[in-house]
């Protein structure tokens, strides 16, 4: 099983080298220090989010800087964003492909009959999911993060399983 969290420091928080607008309405194309370059879509905060309303404006959305040495960005409008948080909302809008499944089975160190119990399919399902050359359904890559996020969802759902066939008694 995963070891807990490592702390957080300066050093290892993410800080922003370069930013863009993206193609999409609402998307930010940010470069950060470690080199990554992540899309980020405001698009569902700006929409669910009262005190970002002015931000449906894309004339406004545009407005954006950087702030703080990287630390983050800013809108005219006044909100602002971390750069982690915004690399956190990139990453959970990453979508998932089956390099990405079967790096997160080995994290978390189960088996393929272990992660289909943990996600509710069958054992052929979860082969199925790490043999995929392209993106797995959303939800499961949803249900993936989330799991890693939060061990004691993962724990709750768990049930060790022994290698190999069962034996005849």
């Amino acid at each position: 099983m995963p070891t807990a969290e490592p702390i957080i420091t300066a050093k290892t928080l993410p800080s922003i080298v370069g930013m863009r607008l993206g193609n999409a309405p609402y998307t930010l194309v940010i470069k950060y220090d470690d080199g990554a370059e992540m899309v980020t879509d405001m698009t569902g905060i700006i929409h669910k989010r009262q005190a970002l309303a002015a931000l449906h404006d894309q004339d406004e959305f545009s407005k954006v800087r950087v702030i703080n040495n990287g630390d983050g960005v800013a809108w005219e409008a006044g909100p602002d964003f971390s750069a982690d948080a915004l690399r956190h909302l990139a990453e959970v809008q990453r979508d998932m492909t089956g390099h990405d499944f079967k790096a997160w089975m080995k994290r978390l160190g189960i088996s393929n009959n272990e992660a289909a119990d943990v996600l509710g399919v069958s054992a052929r399902t979860i082969k199925a999911y790490k043999a995929n050359q392209g993106t797995l359904p959303s939800r499961v890559g949803i249900a993936c993060k989330a799991l890693e996020r939060n061990l004691t969802i993962l724990h709750a759902r768990f049930r060790p399983r022994k290698l190999g066939r069962p034996k005849n008694d």
